[in-house]
């Protein structure tokens, strides 16, 4: 049920709904730079050392599991409904992005061709995943208030989305330059840092309004 009284920005569901947005733009930028330079960052810096090419191809690909979620997202909101359906997404995220770099080394005891695999199966899952729990908090940003008020909630929506978006590069070169100190760690640590981003939106979820 929307709220009827006060602002319409400073109602519990439209600021929450936006709040949510604005951290998954600040956890998708942040994330897929961070995996770039993973990626593509020399050996010797605990990255992958793969060309720019193959990088490119590997997100390439990976976008194909975006079409996929034009056809299980309807299903599983069905089936589970919308807020089981974003807690499940949040933590299945949070364990791919975690485990990238055991899912790296993995990937690597099989060659090129399992790092290649490995990788192309975590940015599909990633791309999935993203698509599905983005497509579930803007559902909550038009759920939060009337259509009269609908464009002011999405305008302040994407506003502070873009701000958060924008921090992303920054903040993952000082995040990999950082953690470099550390060896072999140091990934895991790179990734630990939006682990906890999207775990924190999780326990966040439970605080939002049930209502949207």
């Amino acid at each position: 049920k929307k709220e009827e009284e006060g602002p319409v920005l400073l109602r519990p569901g439209p600021l929450s709904a936006c709040i949510a947005y604005a951290t998954m733009a600040l956890f998708n930028a942040l994330d897929m730079l961070t995996l770039t330079l993973f990626l593509q960052r020399p050996v010797e810096s605990f990255g992958l050392g793969l060309p720019a090419a193959d990088t490119g191809i590997l997100f390439s690909a990976g976008s194909l599991f975006l079409m996929i979620n034009n056809f299980v997202l309807p299903a599983l909101t069905r089936r589970f409904n919308l807020w089981p359906t974003l807690r499940v997404g949040l933590i299945l995220m949070a364990l791919v992005t975690v485990l990238t770099p055991l899912i790296a080394k993995i990937g690597l005891l099989f060659g090129t061709k399992g790092l290649f695999a490995s990788m192309w199966a975590v940015i599909g899952a990633r791309q999935f995943l993203m698509a599905i729990t983005y497509s579930l908090v803007i559902v909550f940003i038009n759920n939060s208030a009337d259509a009269r008020e609908l464009g002011k909630v999405n305008g302040f929506g994407q506003c502070i989305a873009a701000f958060t978006r924008a921090l992303g590069p920054a903040a993952a070169g000082i995040i990999w330059a950082q953690t470099r100190q550390f060896g072999p760690i140091s990934n895991a640590l790179v990734f630990a840092i939006p682990t906890v981003m999207i775990l924190a939106l999780f326990g966040f979820s439970f605080v939002m309004p049930q209502s949207l």
